[in-house]
């Protein structure tokens, strides 16, 4: 899939999914993200990947990157996992979204959501471990 065409689902995405969180249409979409696993749940065995999918994971993981950082609103964690695994769904590679909450001594409970394919961190990799995982879905 050419960069330009996944930067633009990506940004069509990212206001989509923004768009129904904002409004509590959480519903709407989730049935997209895989079946919910065990919260012991673990990718085992960890996937041999090809160069072309390797390559496929990396450039997801830009462009999510890349283009929800430059969105007018707020294209945070949860926003960019989804994105992500619709583009992991259309190059045909299963990942897996994790869901999970922390105590922050100054902002109290908080959320984070990361999407890995084996043992690569797709998107959140940034301070994952912190986080007790609450939901997994595996697709």
């Amino acid at each position: 899939m050419r960069v330009k065409v996944m930067a633009i689902q990506t940004l069509y995405r990212a206001g989509k999914y923004r768009w129904l969180l904002l409004h509590g249409e959480f519903r709407s979409f989730s049935g997209d993200l895989g079946i919910q696993q065990p919260l012991d749940y673990r990718e085992e065995p960890i996937p041999e990947y090809s160069m072309e999918e390797k390559r496929a994971i990396y450039t997801i993981a830009w462009v999510v990157d890349h283009v929800c950082s430059k969105t007018p609103w707020k294209s945070e964690c949860l926003v960019r996992a989804f994105c992500a695994k619709q583009l992991l769904k259309k190059a045909g590679i299963p990942c897996t979204i994790y869901m999970g909450v922390a105590v922050d001594p100054k902002e109290g409970m908080i959320a984070h959501a990361w999407t890995t394919c084996g043992a690569y961190y797709v998107t959140g990799e940034g301070g994952h471990e912190k986080y007790a995982v609450t939901t997994i879905f595996h697709s």
